[in-house]
């Protein structure tokens, strides 16, 4: 009743009717929040093994699917995590790669996870994407009365805005009014970030412009000021590996949503 996915239906129904279930399913089971009901349930039953296929599951399929085995009358033990792309296998503690402390499953969680985690202070952060701003709406040169639209791509490693000829976008300020996103203009107290990229990099909302759907608005929990060496850390080499372990290595649902933007911690 949580959901209204298809394969989640399929998966429950047949957990119910049998011993032991193998199913694919999408790899966003993982760590959606569409799934956060299929996760609990799945949590309780004994799974010997996740294959993750990635997109080499089926040709010309681009989404990303998971081989479940489940013993649905088992207590959580070990679970094989195998990776066709990665070309890796690992046994690892059920209640380990399911902890509670964490949103979703880090199926490829290690020493390195838990080290980095150590040093991070998570769960600070809510989301917002605008979904509104679009090619229609925009200009490809500034005129009057305009403001910039801020993309992936001008957020640069060092917190520095990039421009890019031909791919600067800019949206008259009567048309920014009625958006979602504008209630973020000149708030310096937001936070920005690529959305789809396992390059993060955070920078301070800059004044007079807005974002499109490309780049996510952090918004603090809690008043947050977050220091250069903070800012900084977000586009280094260990905070960059420690992501793909927190996002399972996926490579088409990388968004930053409402489950993962936990993983967006702050260096303490």
């Amino acid at each position: 009743k949580d959901t209204t996915n298809t394969f989640e239906f399929f998966l429950e129904k047949a957990m119910r009717i049998a011993g032991y279930v193998v199913m694919i399913v999408p790899k966003a089971l993982l760590n959606t929040p569409e799934f956060i009901a299929t996760r609990q349930l799945l949590a309780g039953k004994k799974v010997d093994c996740i294959q993750d296929f990635g997109e080499n599951g089926f040709k010309g399929v681009l989404v990303e699917t998971i081989c479940l085995f489940i013993e649905t009358g088992g207590k959580p033990g070990k679970t094989k995590v195998e990776s066709l792309t990665l070309k890796k296998r690992l046994m690892q503690k059920q209640k380990y790669i399911m902890d509670k402390a964490y949103p979703y499953w880090i199926i490829y969680r290690d020493s390195f996870f838990d080290r980095i985690a150590g040093k991070l202070d998570f769960d600070r952060f809510t989301v917002f994407r605008d979904r509104q701003i679009t090619k229609s709406n925009t200009l490809v040169e500034k005129g009057e009365d305009c403001l910039r639209v801020l993309k992936s791509k001008n957020i640069g490693d060092q917190g520095e805005i990039v421009d890019i000829p031909k791919y600067d976008a800019y949206i008259r300020k009567e048309t920014a009014k009625g958006l979602a996103v504008s209630k973020y203009l000149g708030d310096r107290k937001v936070y920005l970030t690529p959305n789809m990229t396992y390059n993060p990099r955070v920078i301070r909302n800059p004044e007079d412009v807005v974002v499109n759907g490309s780049v996510a608005v952090l918004i603090p929990k809690t008043e947050l000021e977050l220091t250069k060496r903070q800012l900084d850390y977000f586009s280094s080499k260990e905070y960059r590996q420690f992501y793909q372990i927190a996002r399972n290595h996926q490579t088409r649902s990388l968004n930053v949503d409402a489950t993962s933007v936990f993983f967006f911690g702050v260096l303490k």
